[in-house]
């Protein structure tokens, strides 16, 4: 992060990992979700986390769910994924 933006973002991120990860859905389903995340709609509470002005920033001249995007969020969130999966075994 200090010498280029990070790929990774929350909610953008989460939604591709569990999606691949959890839902072994294709990588482009998963991501076509992501963008829907990373954009935001008319129809959620919550904004889109390309409309915040840190993001807007540093992303403006790039695509920020492209590769780094993938590789970074399946790497924070697949130990959390795998153990919340060990954990609802073991229930």
């Amino acid at each position: 992060g200090l010498l280029s933006p990070l790929h990774f973002f929350p909610d953008s991120s989460w939604e591709y990992a569990e999606l691949v990860l959890l839902k072994n859905k294709p990588e482009d389903v998963a991501l076509y979700t992501a963008r829907k995340k990373w954009s935001g709609d008319d129809f959620s509470l919550v904004p889109g986390e390309s409309l915040d002005p840190y993001n807007s920033l540093c992303f403006r001249s790039i695509d920020p769910l492209g590769e780094e995007f993938k590789l970074n969020s399946i790497e924070v969130f697949e130990p959390i994924i795998t153990n919340m999966e060990r954990m609802e075994k073991s229930e």
